[in-house]
């Protein structure tokens, strides 16, 4: 079991009780106690629970209304936020009383700063430029722009929300300056993110501001905020691949957008020099330094996709067929994992390709393997039999999955390793 302690009290206040909800959840899945309320009434024990999620059902209310249910909230329980986070939950495609809410929780809390993070990434939901898009699509041309309820007039997160702000984009965000920018800023600032890391990279910041500012996101901002505040031990996986199939680079490219990986890249070609493998020490220094820091790590044997087509012409250039090109691949990577293994044990293995997947479980001294589920459809997951290694371990036939296999692969993992 993973060990947590967590750090920082946090009060969310969310305009309808299924926000309220998605809030609390990814809280409470980083390890905090989670207490979602309908009434700001209700008295906060602070021993019972260490985030309490308050729904002010104000979505669809007059915008008087719902200013007035914030400054409820807010004023009700002073004491608390002055100890911890505060957290204004949003809609993460703009529809309700944001802006009324967000200059209403502002003014009450007396906080110098809203910092305004919509993006979840993992929902296909980014900013960039200020600007909402959903898979890619302007806000403004999705379904969402005309909620019969609360419709939405603009993709321009300070347009839609009425109010005078500053915006970061990508660039700044993800430079050396931004910790210093966003501290020279005041009031509303919306900041572009298109990945977690980018929202954990703006949390980071905020964590060094002279005083916490005013949190203004959806779950990608929350599930962020639970990770940083959750004090957990690093629990990185480690993904070893050695398929060429279209489908693994898809799924490899679509795990980088959304986390901060390590990405280890084999060169096959030098099985051929003297001695072999001479970037052998190069490689499991890197994979171990990422594993150190938490990093998810994945060892690739493809980084291009037309490389799987010059196969034949380095098997014919070397006189070798392509099952000992594959046996002597898989042979490496077996003995690289198991070193990988015994410095720094993962919280789990991932293993794609078939012949990789039984050389690393014969480098890792199993004599099988115990299938106790499936993930994502396609994906068993299990134990070694007779190894070393009682770590969780899933394998995957190479061109199996969607583009979100991977990721949902991870996923489990870092469940399973908090539980």
């Amino acid at each position: 079991m993973t060990q947590r302690s967590w750090k920082t009290p946090v009060l969310v206040i969310a305009d309808d009780f299924t926000g309220a909800n998605d809030a609390g959840s990814g809280l409470a899945q980083a390890g905090a106690r989670v207490h979602v309320l309908f009434s700001s009434e209700t008295p906060l024990d602070a021993a019972s629970a260490d985030v309490w999620v308050i729904s002010t059902d104000s979505r669809a209310v007059s915008a008087a209304e719902a200013v007035a249910r914030t400054e409820a909230v807010v004023r009700q329980h002073q004491a608390f936020i002055a100890r911890g986070w505060l957290f204004k939950k949003i809609d993460s495609t703009l529809r309700g009383n944001i802006g009324a809410e967000v200059r209403a929780a502002l003014a009450a809390s007396g906080k110098k700063r809203a910092l305004i993070v919509p993006a979840v990434p993992r929902l296909g939901r980014v900013t960039r430029r200020g600007e909402v898009l959903v898979n890619g699509v302007s806000l403004t041309e999705t379904e969402y722009a005309s909620d019969p309820k609360t419709p939405v007039i603009s993709a321009r997160v300070l347009t839609q929300l009425g109010i005078a702000g500053a915006e970061i984009d990508l660039a700044a965000l993800r430079s050396d300056r931004f910790a210093a920018l966003l501290a020279e800023q005041q009031g509303a600032v919306v900041i572009d993110a298109e990945s977690e890391s980018d929202i954990a990279r703006i949390l980071a910041a905020a964590a060094q501001l002279d005083e916490t500012p005013l949190l203004v996101g959806a779950a990608g901002l929350s599930d962020a905020l639970g990770a940083q505040l959750a004090a957990r031990n690093p629990a990185p996986v480690l993904a070893v691949i050695g398929s060429m199939s279209a489908s693994a680079q898809q799924q490899i490219a679509r795990l980088a957008a959304q986390r901060d990986i390590a990405l280890v890249d084999i060169d096959i070609r030098q099985l051929f020099e003297r001695p072999c493998w001479p970037n052998s020490a190069q490689w499991t220094e890197q994979a171990l330094a990422a594993l150190r820091n938490g990093q998810h790590t994945v060892i690739r044997t493809c980084q291009r996709a037309d490389q799987r087509h010059e196969i034949d012409a380095l098997c014919q250039q070397q006189q070798i067929t392509r099952q000992q090109l594959g046996e002597a691949i898989c042979q490496f990577l077996g003995e690289l994992t198991l070193r990988l293994c015994r410095a720094q044990r993962p919280a789990g293995l991932y293993l794609s390709g078939g012949d990789v997947a039984i050389a690393v479980a014969q480098a890792l001294g199993a004599s099988g393997f115990q299938i106790q589920g499936i993930v994502a459809g396609c994906v068993p997951h299990g134990v070694l039999l007779n190894s070393e290694f009682t770590l969780p371990v899933m394998t995957k036939a190479g061109g199996f999955g969607d583009e979100n296999t991977l990721v949902a692969a991870i996923r489990f993992i870092e469940e399973k390793s908090s539980e």
